[in-house]
């Protein structure tokens, strides 16, 4: 198997580096991106952000167009209310709220403002899918490699197809935690990186064999997250597309160089 090009994605899992893969049936190609995906880490100088385009795929981080169960909180927010949301994630921002609102009105896909009787006052706003705040792991330091890679994967998904791959390993935490851990880099991969499939390994050590994880595991059901490792490597196999392999970070997919090395030839 040959490399042929690189790209980077942005995400957290247990670092903080983001990888995207792109291969064929026949190749895989990755390059790592030192980026911090945590909400935690804020930065207080933008990084180039405030063009119109990248000001909205910002949004459609946080603010989804499409509902999912557990994963979003449908909500009426006024201008304020769904700035103060961007705000929290970006400290340092110039822009004001007119500025996102004009940006959100002049985009369309959340819609026209509403009046709605909430308790007993009368609120002007939009509905909207809101992201889980313990899913919101942007920045603007993250966000700059995520507006970069998501053009590319919807400009290219015709030749290529993107898949994701998500890891928790055998911790001490209870079985609902991992599976939640799971299904957490699931919506990441699907809503976030634009992945059209998801497939995952529980219980699995960042360094084990690529080529054997799942064999002899019986298959878990997790949301979004469509089969183990040995599926996604049937996926790679019988698929007619290039494939782009997306995953998290690094430690997500392995920790060892020398299998990463054979998984890729």
């Amino acid at each position: 198997m040959t490399s042929d090009d690189r790209n980077s994605v942005d995400g957290d899992n247990d670092t903080d580096d983001s990888s995207s893969v792109d291969s064929s049936t026949h190749g895989v190609d990755s390059e790592d991106s030192n980026s911090n995906g945590n909400v935690s880490h804020k930065l207080k100088k933008p990084m180039g952000i405030h063009k119109c385009a990248k000001v909205l795929d910002v949004l459609s981080c946080i603010f989804l167009e499409q509902p999912i169960d557990e994963v979003t909180e449908k909500k009426i927010l006024s201008e304020d209310q769904s700035f103060d949301i961007f705000a929290t994630h970006f400290l340092g921002t110039t822009l004001t709220a007119d500025a996102i609102a004009e940006y959100m009105s002049k985009d369309g896909r959340w819609g026209s403002t509403k009046r709605k009787q909430v308790n007993i006052e009368r609120k002007c706003g939009r509905w909207y899918n809101v992201l889980s705040e313990k899913y919101r792991d942007v920045s603007w330091l993250s966000v700059e490699n995520v507006v970069q890679f998501r053009p590319v994967v919807r400009d290219t998904r015709p030749s290529i197809c993107a898949l994701g791959y998500a890891r928790k390993s055998n911790t001490k935490e209870t079985v609902g935690a991992k599976i939640k851990s799971m299904e957490a880099q699931a919506v990441k991969l699907t809503t976030k990186l634009l992945c059209e499939f998801v497939y995952g390994s529980m219980d699995t050590p960042a360094g084990s064999c690529l080529e054997t994880r799942d064999k002899k595991k019986a298959k878990q059901a997790f949301a979004n997250v469509g089969g183990g490792m040995q599926d996604l490597l049937n996926h790679i196999d019988e698929s007619s597309r290039k494939v782009r392999l997306v995953f998290i970070d690094f430690a997500a997919f392995s920790t060892n160089p020398d299998d990463i090395k054979t998984f890729m030839r």
